[in-house]
């Protein structure tokens, strides 16, 4: 009996093993999954909003699939609440990019508490109630590619070097974008402006662009409220005015009173630019969305400068050719004088 049961304890183990066998054959998952794939699949990286998705992605490249949660310019991005599917895939994600700064703390707070958090306002110590909108910043860019690039190469060691041949052409990339802010900086070094929300603060401040919004006003959009009829004047002055040479509009926070200024600024044919909190649909670059600002606001400028030539050009010709005719007048009746005389 001991022999039967040794017998058939012989005869299940060789069953096992020709089992395990057939199961490790050529081609089947258990021998073909290799160390790259597996950490491919288990490397998760979403992004709250796009704008910092795609830096991730530039640098993700092919070896890491980057998703965004908040990625349409048609949804206001201070009311966006995240939905039961978006809790889901940030929750099992591994790696979290986040803004900060008061910008997407529901993104934060869905977060497990294992993942990698890579927050853009703690790269450059920005806080709630900081400007948030921080990826038109070139330090805060710049140090979320280092952060985003050292997340990946800890998360895939073995996809480091190419996390980081990335890293550096992205680099080129922004010091491409660099260059071009510097370029408009130089051609309009004296440029005014005002703004219905500072969605572009740090932009313009790298344009060199003094922002002459009212304080009053800018405080009062920053805590989402109504500015004062007072405030309200004090804008509209500086358009009737002729104080600024610029109007920056954010097209996503466009309300009542911002609809007002742009018709004033329109009114008194003042250039104004669009510049919305997410990239605009059908943009997937955001590098590629900054230069498109930059160069909106630089031909915007420009365009109003030829304007003003234009009708300077106009009011000196209309100026010579009444002067060419009092003077034409004056002498036709100097002539007929002498002949009279």
């Amino acid at each position: 009996m001991c022999f039967a049961r040794k017998a058939a304890c012989a005869v299940m183990a060789l069953a096992m093993t020709m089992t395990m066998t057939s199961c490790s054959t050529p081609g089947s998952s258990a021998t073909s999954a290799s160390p790259d794939d597996t950490a491919k699949t288990a490397v998760t990286v979403v992004s709250s909003i796009a704008q910092w998705g795609s830096l991730a992605s530039a640098i993700a490249g092919d070896d890491v699939k980057v998703t965004s949660i908040l990625s349409s310019d048609s949804v206001d991005p201070h009311d966006f609440e995240p939905t039961a599917k978006d809790v889901g895939r940030i929750r099992s994600a591994s790696i979290v990019i986040v803004n900060g700064a008061g910008y997407d703390a529901w993104a934060t707070k869905s977060a497990s508490t294992t993942a990698t958090i890579v927050s853009a306002a703690q790269t450059v110590g920005a806080m709630d109630g900081d400007n948030p909108h921080l990826w038109f910043s070139k330090d805060a860019r710049s140090a979320m590619a280092e952060e985003v690039e050292e997340a990946l190469a800890k998360a895939m060691p073995s996809k480091a070097s190419a996390f980081s041949r990335r890293l550096d052409s992205w680099k080129k990339r922004e010091a491409a974008v660099e260059k071009a802010v510097s370029a408009v900086k130089d051609e309009h070094d004296d440029a005014t402006y005002a703004a219905t929300e500072a969605v572009s603060y740090y932009l313009m401040s790298e344009l060199g662009f003094k922002d002459k919004t009212p304080e009053g006003f800018s405080k009062a959009v920053a805590n989402e409220s109504e500015p004062s009829a007072s405030d309200i004047r004090s804008f509209t002055s500086l358009i009737s005015n002729s104080q600024i040479d610029l109007l920056i509009d954010n097209k996503q926070e466009r309300g009542a009173t911002a609809r007002i200024l742009i018709a004033a600024a329109k009114a008194r044919s003042l250039p104004v630019v669009e510049v919305g909190e997410q990239m605009p649909q059908g943009s997937d670059d955001l590098l590629e969305w900054i230069t498109d600002v930059v160069g909106d606001i630089s031909a915007a400028l420009d365009d109003d400068a030829q304007s003003e030539d234009k009708g300077s050009s106009s009011s000196s010709s209309s100026s010579s050719s009444s002067s060419s005719s009092s003077s034409s007048a004056a002498t036709e009746s100097s002539a007929k004088d002498a002949a009279t005389r």
